[in-house]
């Protein structure tokens, strides 16, 4: 089912209370919204999906491949998670430099991280980063090879905010699909929130896949 998304972001946050979100919210089979055509930028052929592993992840997954593979597009499976907390015996006990040393920030002036704390913050995130990634190739490999596109790539997101992860890899995109309900990295963004913003604020159309 593909719906119009009508007219610029604050506008069209409340026109989708109506039409388009209803749509989205209670329809069985998967729902596609499109938004107002852009005027510049061209957009590169490729289908962006975002995995959790959850369910409804998967379904989402199983959808945007094939789209992909319908179109000759790229396909890229992308893992959003907030990025593994630091902590330790040896590392700093400060709550402030575990923030900022976990979002991948400089700490403030003042605060300073030393070349061991700092050589094993970067060991911490290299083998989250490879279990994430571990994580997404196992999920393509539960697809047949015949039902997948020629060209897929994973990525995998530091972020504590997967809306925005999403929205920023989907900025040159042509499609963006997202399952209705998810776990994991999307723990408690249900429908009415990733699914929701994303259909809200994407700039590309957004393909909603149903749970069930």
């Amino acid at each position: 089912l593909i719906v119009g998304a009508r007219g610029h972001s604050l506008y069209r946050r409340l026109l989708l209370g109506s039409v388009s979100q209803q749509v989205v919210v209670h329809a069985r089979a998967p729902v596609t919204v499109v938004p107002p055509p852009e005027e510049e930028g061209r957009r590169q052929d490729a289908v962006i999906v975002g995995v959790d592993g959850s369910q409804g992840a998967r379904r989402a997954l199983l959808r945007a491949a094939e789209e992909a593979r319908l179109r000759r597009w790229e396909l890229e499976v992308v893992g959003v998670q907030p990025p593994p907390p630091v902590g330790g015996e040896r590392l700093p006990a400060e709550a402030a430099m575990q923030v900022y040393m976990s979002m991948g920030m400089p700490p403030p002036k003042g605060m300073e991280i030393d070349g061991d704390v700092a050589r094993q913050r970067e060991q911490l995130i290299e083998h989250w980063r490879n279990q994430i990634e571990g994580q997404l190739k196992r999920e393509i490999e539960r697809i047949d090879q015949d039902l997948l596109p020629e060209k897929v790539i994973c990525d995998v997101i530091g972020a504590s905010n997967p809306v925005r992860a999403l929205l920023d890899k989907a900025a040159w995109a042509k499609l963006l699909v997202v399952g209705s309900r998810g776990r994991g990295g999307f723990t408690g963004m249900l429908l009415g929130s990733v699914s929701q913003h994303c259909v809200r604020h994407a700039t590309a159309p957004v393909m909603v896949v149903p749970s069930e």
